[in-house]
């Protein structure tokens, strides 16, 4: 109940705030992998097997990965396409 309330409560967040730790130490680093793949904080969690990537094949990646909407096109154009 208590991460279902801290969920749903929108006000400001502290550093102490364990739902702030948690986007600091993981959406923020998936957030980043857009812009950075080589990002410290997301290579240790690719590494480590903590991302949905690592349970997908590489067919589902395309279809069922996390996706950065905003890079698609820069993808494309960095294959050729």
């Amino acid at each position: 109940m208590e991460l279902a309330e801290t969920l749903h409560e929108i006000r400001f967040k502290s550093k102490s705030s364990p739902m702030a730790q948690v986007a600091d130490l993981l959406l923020w680093p998936m957030a980043i992998a857009g812009y950075e793949p080589s990002n410290r904080a997301y290579v240790a969690l690719r590494d480590a097997g903590r991302l949905i990537e690592n349970r997908l094949s590489a067919e589902e990646v395309e279809a069922c990965g996390s996706k950065y909407s905003c890079f698609e096109l820069v993808r494309q154009h960095q294959r050729g396409g």
